[in-house]
């Protein structure tokens, strides 16, 4: 074999293994990119919430909503009334007339003013904060939550 045919042989191997090496990279940032468009697409649809308020025991608070689909189709079916009533003496709980997606999670620790889903229909707010291995959806949380349950509660929900 001679020495000169193998050389354009080599420099065409090396230029061929170069351009993979391109076509892997601008293939891997437009699966990046196109995972990050996904992200942000995402956020937009879910958007930024308004807040909505919760009256109780006469009381209106301030709620933040969590920037979550079962937070968005809950806000669409405000307002709302409540019969909820004491749970286990750190929350108060009743079930709602509609049905919400769960996009629970495991939290650590509930905190007063959370006011969270368990299941699809039953709305808690915790009002002394907790260690909790139940799985709830997040829907917003009361700033400045302040209200000890006596028993039954009637609780107004709206935007």
């Amino acid at each position: 074999m001679d020495k000169n045919s193998t050389v354009p042989t080599a420099i065409a191997f090396v230029a061929f293994v170069l351009i993979v090496i391109f076509f892997i990279f601008m293939i891997k940032g437009n699966v990046e990119k196109d995972t990050e468009n996904a992200a942000n697409e995402e956020a937009k649809q879910v958007g930024v919430l308004s807040d909505f308020y919760v009256s109780i025991g006469g009381k209106r608070y301030t709620a933040k909503t969590e920037s979550t689909k079962a937070a968005e189709v809950f806000l669409n079916n405000l307002p709302i009334e409540i019969e909820m009533n004491v749970r286990d003496k750190n929350s108060i709980s009743g079930v709602t007339y509609f049905k919400l997606s769960s996009e629970a999670k495991s939290h650590k620790k509930l905190l007063v003013g959370d006011v969270l889903l368990q299941g699809n229909s039953t709305i808690i707010i915790v009002t002394s904060s907790f260690k909790e291995s139940t799985k709830y959806t997040k829907l917003g949380h009361i700033e400045d939550f302040n209200y000890i349950p006596t028993g039954n509660v009637r609780v107004y929900l709206s935007k």
